[in-house]
């Protein structure tokens, strides 16, 4: 009669033990579906940006750049940052998001002017034609310094255990499959 309580002390050491298992398991899981949803958002927020394209420098001259004045008066590439932001913080409900920015891409990095010649041979006087069309056509900051074709982004977040990391993508115009 004495090792009555045999079974009652290793079923407690096995409750003990599974609990710290199911615990441990659905915290990775909730890391692994925060990192999930970081690069789902990243990923939409880059095709966001990337979707602004100028639609006029496009249909007139086959040319596919973002235009970071964004047809105010301004350009550059804080404005595109401000856009990448605004697309991120839109789609994210479980990371918080702790810095977001924009490079020019690494790879394949050309001024917007060698672009647009390598594209359409447009190069010199019709370079500042393009540029005078683009400025009287409701595009009054266009400048083709600042038109990019590739950028990178990196962003870092933190998730509901509060580790950061960091999250990287390069994207550019594909004209061979326009």
């Amino acid at each position: 009669m004495r090792k009555r309580g045999e079974i009652t002390v290793f079923l407690s050491l096995m409750m003990a033990v599974m609990s710290a298992f199911f615990i441990t398991l659905s915290g990775a899981a909730q890391k692994l579906a925060a990192r999930s949803e970081a690069a789902y958002a990243v990923d939409c927020a880059v095709r966001s940006c990337f979707a602004e394209y100028n639609k006029e420098l496009y249909e007139t001259y086959g040319v596919l750049l973002i235009d970071s004045s964004f047809k105010m008066s301004d350009g550059g590439i804080e404005n595109i940052e401000d856009h990448f932001s605004m697309y991120l913080a839109s789609s994210l409900t479980v990371n918080e998001l702790v810095e977001a920015k924009v490079y020019e891409s690494t790879e394949d990095v050309r001024v917007a002017e060698e672009y647009i010649f390598d594209h359409c041979g447009i190069g010199g006087e019709e370079l500042d034609d393009l540029v005078g069309y683009m400025r009287e056509n409701d595009s009054p900051g266009f400048d083709p310094g600042n038109c990019f074709h590739a950028l990178s982004f990196s962003v870092t977040l933190k998730d509901p255990l509060s580790e950061e990391y960091t999250v990287t993508r390069e994207y550019a115009y594909d004209h061979e499959s326009m």
